[in-house]
């Protein structure tokens, strides 16, 4: 059986964009090691990661200018080999996939074994906030993508509030929700 997906994509080492953003990404790897070894904060090894998943997140959200994902891409390997905070990476997938089904960059409308894996995704990465609010995210995407298309499927409606239940659960199943009751006066 052959797979077949209407989320994924190939990448195409054709374009010149794709190739320059690899070097922006090994540029960004021996930065990091070098801040590294000179006694840094390890998370700047994290700076090749973030510079294609911020350059991918740019190019789902805004697909007819390269050159914009490009400078997103390189800002944020700079931001994180700065040691500023940054986003995690699981989080920023899931914000990839959810503007991947909302701009449908890829022409077609998801599967719903496409939508099955997101809400899979969806629930998995909800282990943190940030995770969280992604994967709902990504929940509400898939709704909202199913509701807008001309004819709207009941697969879609039940995997979305399927997705939202699965990260609430993962989320209050790992507490990463205030335990503590507010005190109200």
């Amino acid at each position: 059986m052959a797979f077949r997906s209407h989320v994924v994509r190939e990448f195409d080492f054709a374009l010149p964009s794709n190739r320059l953003v690899f070097g922006f990404a090994g540029v960004a790897l021996v930065a990091g090691l070098a801040v590294w070894l000179t006694g840094g904060e390890m998370d700047a090894l994290w700076a090749p990661v973030h510079t294609l998943f911020a350059w991918a997140l740019v190019r789902e959200l805004d697909p007819d200018h390269q050159t914009t994902a490009l400078i997103a891409g390189f800002a944020a390997g700079l931001w994180v080999l700065a040691g500023l905070n940054a986003v995690g990476v699981v989080t920023v997938l899931g914000l990839i996939l959810a503007a991947r089904v909302v701009v449908r960059t890829t022409g077609r409308r998801p599967l719903v074994s496409d939508l099955a894996v997101l809400g899979a995704i969806a629930a998995a990465i909800s282990f943190r906030v940030t995770g969280w609010a992604a994967g709902f995210g990504l929940a509400v995407a898939i709704y909202i993508d199913d509701r807008m298309s001309g004819e709207p499927s009941t697969a879609g409606a039940l995997i979305a509030a399927l997705a939202a239940l699965g990260t609430s659960v993962v989320a209050t199943s790992n507490q990463v929700f205030p335990q503590q009751m507010p005190d109200i006066r």
